[in-house]
């Protein structure tokens, strides 16, 4: 159901409700266009109507569930980048663990340090890796 509908059922022109609500019938035609509109043509519009402003948004919107949809469809280029984020991850691992191990040797020093921090990261790869598998994307 749309606005017009709305406004049809209740019985009245574009102009009356124009006049109930106090917003120009110019307005109202753009609203049953599918424009958008401000919050206090809104509040105009629900008060005319008599329901809260939520309800009429779904009037005032009635391609939103098409528009969600869309928007799902949209985001289906995410595994691509949660991969992408993975490898990059897993890259920058390789070569600051490569760094730390080659100063370790370079200055001979302990490896413990370089150990500590390359098991750790690596668990946090394994999880990363694991999460982006597992996502469902």
């Amino acid at each position: 159901m749309t606005l017009r509908d709305l406004r049809r059922e209740k019985g009245w022109s574009q102009e009356q409700l124009a006049d109930i609500s106090g917003v120009s019938a110019r307005t109202i035609q753009r609203l049953e266009k599918g424009e958008t509109t401000g919050m206090d043509t809104s509040k105009a519009l629900a008060a005319a109507f008599d329901m809260p402003l939520t309800d009429l948004q779904q009037y005032m919107n009635p391609n939103q569930e098409q528009n969600s949809m869309n928007a799902d469809i949209s985001t289906t280029k995410t595994p691509f980048y949660s991969w992408k984020a993975f490898f990059i991850h897993l890259a920058t691992y390789i070569v600051v663990i490569t760094w730390l191990f080659g100063m370790s040797r370079f200055f001979e020093l302990d490896y413990g340090i370089a150990t500590w921090i390359g098991f750790g990261w690596g668990f946090y790869i394994v999880l990363h890796g694991f999460n982006v598998a597992t996502s469902g994307e």
